[in-house]
């Protein structure tokens, strides 16, 4: 199965009319626990429709109590054995990191935005 972060646009093509359109989207969502991708638990997915024509356009994963449970987990360790621990610097940077990918990413998030029916400014050099 194709998961979000292992898909390439070449796997997922995006249906017409849909926000997933010019966005290179994969064809299913996995659950992001533990700094990775990975599949339900359960196997189960749904059908996420989109907001322009209400027809499914991507699967998502669908967590159980077990996928639940195992995020919170991870969530907890990543806290309690990493974050915690990180200086101030270290969580500065990691917050800069985050921010830098979001930027870089304005455009496509625009153009998401967007096929919702929502306007959006041009992304292009929005910092002044």
């Amino acid at each position: 199965m194709k998961l979000f972060g292992r898909a390439s646009a070449a796997d997922t093509p995006a249906a017409p009319n849909s926000v997933a359109v010019g966005l290179d989207l994969p064809d299913m969502f996995g659950h992001f626990i533990g700094g990775e991708f990975v599949e339900p638990l359960e196997g189960k997915y749904f059908d996420n429709p989109s907001p322009i024509n209400g027809k499914p356009f991507i699967k998502a994963a669908r967590g159980s109590k077990a996928d639940i449970d195992a995020a919170v987990k991870a969530a907890n360790d990543a806290y309690t054995k990493t974050w915690r621990l990180a200086s101030v610097t270290e969580r500065s940077n990691i917050l800069l990191k985050i921010a830098g990918i979001v930027e870089a990413n304005l455009d496509r998030l625009a153009k998401a935005r967007e096929g919702r029916g929502e306007r959006v400014p041009s992304c292009s050099n929005t910092r002044s």
